[in-house]
């Protein structure tokens, strides 16, 4: 039986930019501060606390909603440890923007194996990484030989991402598997497709035509984005990732707005295990503990309505269905696994509308609740 995963959660404090000062004599209505403290248990981490913190900055051009810096701190009572730095900075007039995500980890983890079908049991590790990875997009508006519709709505950007990763599986009884594979609950994956150096670039083709980037309300999205790991630009692991992200909003009464989406990732070549295809239950299946579906590829479909409620507060309701496969074949035969809940939202300025949500879910024959930025898509 999968292990029930239970998280309780309290959120409050908010903090906005008129509370703490920040607010500039020119606009008395601009926001540059947000941020709320994070107190939160699970079974795997113990108490777990931290702060989620965000600064704004103006515009600088008229397709520019304002760069944005979000940070966050949280550790545990296990002595678990998660530091991200992630500014989205507009360049060139708002014609290009650059999305950074900066990150130290020292994080346990859980390895299953049987891909769609996770074994009953577990192997544990530890984990430290430090991680920088993003993306540059550009606006194609102006180049003549394109539709208005494509030089509008359409983009094209660079990917790229290092990371330097270590990571140990806790041998049971100071065992080794070679020398007693009995004492482990499942196969460890091999030594070559663990820690060192993944470092990547790649491309990225996106649309965007909505009315808006973090709570929208109509219009479609779509992003395809392949990375190229590989040895001659300094990384340990050869593997290439795709991604396939489609999303489609339409308004609902109550000045409301249903949600449609479907994800799709796929690895070719020699991935280290943390680098397979996983739902990560922050966004996609929310509440499932990560790594407990993991195989080559992933197909993640999504639903969620919703609505605004009073002053900052809003409501959600969310149902996903997810699996894995080692091929596209397999992927489509194998079982779906499902997740269905309802969140609360706290809008962290209402200008920009980011929230900072709280997901309660009934997923995979568990409870789970996840805490973080803005919408899971």
């Amino acid at each position: 039986m999968q292990k029930l995963l239970i998280q309780i959660a309290l959120v409050g404090g908010i903090l906005s930019g008129s509370a703490m000062g920040a607010t500039q004599p020119a606009d008395t209505n601009f926001q540059r501060f947000g941020g709320v403290p994070v107190v939160a248990f699970s079974e795997e981490t113990g108490l777990q606390y931290g702060f989620l913190g965000l600064v704004f900055f103006r515009s600088i051009g008229p397709k520019d909603p304002g760069s944005q810096l979000d940070v966050a701190a949280i550790g545990t009572t296990e002595h678990q440890q998660r530091f991200v730095f992630s500014p989205t900075v507009a360049l060139l007039n708002g014609d290009a923007r650059l999305e950074l995500e900066l990150q130290y980890k020292n994080w346990p983890g859980k390895y299953w194996s049987g891909g769609n079908s996770p074994s009953d049991s577990a192997l544990s590790y530890d984990m430290s990484m430090w991680l920088a990875e993003g993306n540059l997009v550009y606006d194609l508006d102006g180049v003549s030989f394109l539709s208005k519709a494509l030089q509008k709505n359409l983009k094209v950007g660079l990917e790229f991402a290092y990371e330097n990763n270590t990571t140990k599986f806790l041998l049971p009884d100071s065992a080794s598997y070679a020398n007693d594979p009995a004492s482990f609950p499942v196969a460890p994956p091999p030594v070559a497709r663990q820690g060192g150096l993944r470092n990547g670039l790649g491309w990225a083709l996106q649309w965007d035509a909505r009315d808006h980037d973090n709570w929208p309300r109509s219009g479609t999205f779509a992003w395809v984005r392949q990375v190229f790991f590989n040895k001659a630009i300094g990384s340990d692991h050869d593997f290439i990732n795709t991604k396939v992200d489609l999303r489609g909003f339409v308004p609902t009464p109550l000045e409301g707005a249903f949600g449609m989406a479907a994800y799709f990732e796929g690895l070719m070549g020699k991935a280290p295990f943390d680098r397979l295809a996983m739902p990560d239950g922050t966004y996609r299946l929310r509440g499932l503990e990560k790594g407990r579906l993991r195989d080559r590829q992933q197909v993640v479909l999504q639903g969620e309505w919703r609505v605004p409620l009073f002053w900052r507060f809003q409501a959600a309701a969310f149902g996903e269905a997810g699996k894995v496969g080692p091929y596209f074949a397999q992927l489509m035969r194998n079982d779906f696994h499902y997740a269905a809940g309802v969140g609360g939202r706290f809008a962290l300025n209402t200008k920009r509308r980011v929230n900072v949500r709280g997901d309660l879910s009934w997923v995979d024959g568990g409870i789970g609740m996840t805490i973080y930025f803005k919408e899971a898509f």
